[in-house]
């Protein structure tokens, strides 16, 4: 696995942490302390099964000073092996409580007293009454917006892994719709899918495949058999290295007719125009959900979707969100996907926010017209 603290953008980091007037930063979400110090079980379902479990690993940084990084005995060895934090605190997990000695860190730091930033979204209820009981006399603040501005902004070598796992994804859906045959269920062409995806390095693969527009279920797998005529759709997600790639595309079971072949056009316009045109420094999120919705309706290709495209890197959804309520605005360096989507007729591309042009990281496979398959 690639080393996050190698690709994390440590400049805006540090600049971050300082400018928020923090006393101390405690990390404590997989995605921020896999970011910040390549904790190699920050991404273990096994360790994060629940924010306030008895193994999770935590990290505390001060706007001086080294990082300290605080983990279960059980993954010592590993975590000194591979994190880039030199300072390192082991905890009896199952006995100490990892609040216990986060506590002792942030004593040690002189931010007892202090303002500390934790990640209020994440942090549990359990894990925050026990620590503010610790530490009576600290005052806590939100610090979930920074870590996603710092996230956001992807470094030359975040956004050369993203493209590679874009590719890697592109491939596994050509090798996978050139095998699908008439007769056979969507299942057994979603797990060759997966199966794909994971022989290319996925350390995992998840999503939809669905044949049929009408019956078109977001996130919801089926076993019914695929017919000649119908449009398949897909939704899929795989982690590479610990950075996500997340694509949609759109194949028909034989020669489409003038309508599918009429809807795809329209999708794909929107779907193009919508890039170019707003994908750049500067943009109001909730301003591309607008647009998108708004040409559709014109074309009558509009239904209820609340979501039409994200940030993404470590985890799948970042900010900002692509959706009615975010005013948020795109940045130079941002890799965004945008997924306008009419029932089966979904093209989600991956994008990179450069000072001009947006650059398409998901060219590897060719969306100029319908994928005929079967």
């Amino acid at each position: 696995m690639a080393n996050a603290n190698e690709l994390m953008n440590r400049p805006l980091f540090e600049a971050t942490l300082l400018e928020s007037g923090v006393d101390a930063l405690v990390c404590l979400h997989p995605k921020s302390i896999f970011y910040t110090t390549g904790y190699p079980m920050a991404l273990s379902h096994a360790i994060h099964q629940r924010p306030s479990g008895p193994r999770n690993g935590i990290a505390v940084f001060t706007p001086v000073g080294r990082p300290t990084l605080i983990v279960g005995g059980n993954e010592e060895r590993v975590t000194r092996e591979r994190a880039r934090v030199e300072d390192i605190r082991v905890y009896a997990e199952y006995l100490d409580s990892p609040m216990e000695e986060l506590a002792a860190v942030l004593r040690e730091k002189g931010a007892a007293q202090g303002k500390i930033g934790i990640e209020k979204e994440y942090f549990s209820a359990a894990f925050y009454d026990e620590l503010q009981a610790l530490l009576p006399q600290a005052v806590f603040v939100a610090w979930d917006r920074q870590f996603e501005a710092v996230r956001a902004i992807k470094t030359p070598q975040e956004a050369a892994l993203m493209k590679r796992n874009a590719d890697l994804m592109d491939d596994a859906f050509i090798e996978t719709f050139q095998s699908i045959k008439v007769g056979e269920t969507e299942k057994e062409v979603q797990d060759r899918l997966i199966l794909a995806l994971l022989r290319r390095g996925a350390s995992s693969a998840d999503g939809i495949l669905q044949a049929g527009q009408e019956g078109f279920v977001i996130h919801r797998w089926s076993d019914d058999p695929i017919e000649r005529g119908q449009i398949i759709c897909t939704d899929f997600l795989a982690a590479f290295d610990g950075y996500y790639a997340n694509q949609s595309r759109v194949a028909v079971v034989g020669p489409p007719d003038a309508e599918q072949a009429t809807i795809y056009r329209q999708i794909l316009e929107i779907h193009r125009e919508t890039a170019e045109e707003l994908l750049r420094p500067g943009t109001p999120a909730r301003d591309i959900y607008y647009r998108c919705k708004s040409l559709q309706e014109e074309l009558n290709i509009w239904h209820h979707r609340a979501l039409l495209g994200h940030n993404m890197g470590i985890w799948v959804h970042e900010d900002p969100m692509l959706v009615a309520g975010d005013e948020r605005e795109l940045q130079e360096g941002m890799i965004v996907v945008l997924e306008p989507r009419f029932y089966g007729y979904q093209i989600q591309d991956v994008f990179q926010i450069t000072s001009g042009s947006p650059r398409l990281l998901s060219d590897r496979f060719d969306t100029d017209e319908l994928f005929v398959v079967g």
